[in-house]
């Protein structure tokens, strides 16, 4: 068994977050990780929707392309969901 893990998100064009259920029950997501991602600037998108400046270093944790480590999951499921700028869900479900 592997005592924890990372999993690696792909970029995309514009500021979609991607958000990570690091122990999915099959019934509800719950948000345990969040990262931003993008190539036009991602961090002015999100500054710019929350009317808020954002703590460099906290900026710098999730704008990663790798997530944080986590124990593997005592569901042994993993859902990263992606959500575009339209509001369109895409949700995939990893066995681990």
């Amino acid at each position: 068994m592997i005592p924890s893990a990372s999993i690696f998100l792909c970029a995309s064009s514009s500021a979609t977050p991607r958000l990570i259920d690091n122990d999915y029950n099959g019934e509800s997501f719950f948000v345990r990780q969040v990262y931003f991602l993008g190539q036009n600037d991602p961090y002015s998108a999100l500054k710019t929707t929350l009317k808020a400046e954002i703590d460099a270093d906290a900026w710098a944790s999730v704008n990663s392309d790798v997530s944080r480590p986590f124990d593997k999951p005592k569901s042994g499921r993993i859902a990263v969901k992606v959500i575009n700028h339209l509001g369109d869900e895409v949700m995939t479900v990893f066995r681990v």
